[in-house]
């Protein structure tokens, strides 16, 4: 009974942070965003770290999908981890042709880096399931 509770648990994050995500990725106003990694910028520049608010941006395109592909590949361990791979690469590019249509700037920059995280977040999901169905904490 707890496993159920722990895994619904996590199902009930992962889906909760997949609508931030997209929330934030959908957000109409793209100035908003930039005023926030033009934020970041000036703290970074505080530390010597020479990145343009650009840079900053990209980072965490690739750092947002990652957590999310490895929840959904820990969260639905019965789900082949490529799938959710190739789902959050096609999310991606949809919402970068969505943005199009929100006048924002859509970039396939963007989608390469979040393409990255995804592929990242589900290589470490797909370790993780296989280390916990070794260990008998997981059924197969």
């Amino acid at each position: 009974m707890r496993r159920r509770q722990g895994l619904a648990l996590s199902r009930a994050a992962v889906v909760g942070y997949g609508a931030f995500l997209a929330a934030v990725l959908l957000y109409p106003d793209g100035m908003v965003l930039n005023r926030f990694f033009v934020g970041v910028y000036a703290v970074g520049l505080r530390f010597g770290w020479r990145w343009s608010p650009e840079d900053y941006a990209s980072f965490a395109n690739g750092v947002a999908f990652a957590p999310l592909a490895f929840g959904l590949v820990v969260a639905w361990p019965r789900v082949r981890p490529w799938v959710w791979g190739v789902l959050l690469v096609a999310a991606s590019a949809g919402a970068e042709i969505a943005q199009l249509s929100l006048a924002r700037q859509a970039s396939v920059a963007d989608v390469l880096t979040n393409g990255a995280g995804a592929v990242v977040g589900t290589v470490l999901g797909a370790w993780r399931v296989k280390v916990s169905e070794r260990s008998g904490r997981l059924a197969p």
